[in-house]
């Protein structure tokens, strides 16, 4: 089992770092500091070898494992689009979400739930959006809409809590060791994504925890 883990992980590697190209060549704009290192691939693989692993190690059912990589390749490709350029491609939400679907339709899964995630987790910061007057992007509601349709209702809404919360806190730490200013925009697809993998992965836990503390 533990092979496949290190067998998808390669796969995954792969398969990102083609992803990355194929938006460098759309909207890089070319010259020696568009290659892709082992600065991306290095990190990428140690990331997607972790999450094989642990899902391996608690042997995750087959659609868990194709939804667990499905938000991995996303979050890694996104953020690499978000963090250089400001942007995210619409194909990597189509396809995202294709795969999620198929994921969730092998794992088995609540139609309505999907929905009601895919609206709770787009919704909210389109609301944001709307209210602050272009304070959350389009491609971070669509990127977050499809994190939701995958998680669900209850999982898409912590998922937008530990974002905003990591989010908070970063900020606060880069405006306080001057790397950046009060008014310089900081890409908020990486925190989308650092929640929506920590709600799939240990979201039952945290939830159950919360409420043993409430109890």
């Amino acid at each position: 089992m533990y092979v496949l883990a290190v067998a998808a992980s390669f796969a995954l590697t792969a398969l990102a770092f083609w992803s990355v190209r194929l938006i460098e060549k759309k909207v890089g704009i070319g010259g020696a500091e568009n290659k892709i290192t082992l600065s991306f691939t290095v990190p990428a693989f140690i990331l997607f070898l972790a999450g094989n692993i642990y899902f391996a190690y608690i042997k995750a059912v087959p659609g868990s494992s194709m939804l667990l990589n499905t938000l991995l390749l996303t979050a890694v490709v996104s953020s690499f689009q978000d963090l250089k350029y400001r942007e995210i491609e619409d194909e990597i939400h189509i396809i995202a979400l294709g795969a999620g679907i198929a994921g969730l339709l092998i794992k088995g899964f609540n139609p309505l739930d999907s929905f009601l995630g895919l609206l709770a987790g787009g919704g909210t910061l389109l609301a944001i959006a709307v209210l602050t007057r272009g304070g959350m992007g389009g491609a971070d509601i669509k990127l977050n809409a499809v994190y939701g349709a995958i998680l669900g209702l209850k999982l898409s809404l912590l998922s937008l809590f530990i974002a905003f919360t990591a989010g908070a806190i970063t900020s606060l730490l880069l405006i306080l060791f001057r790397i950046k200013g009060r008014k310089d925009v900081i890409p908020f697809s990486p925190f989308l994504s650092i929640g929506a993998l920590t709600s799939f992965a240990f979201g039952g836990s945290i939830i159950n925890m919360y409420l043993d503390v409430l109890h």
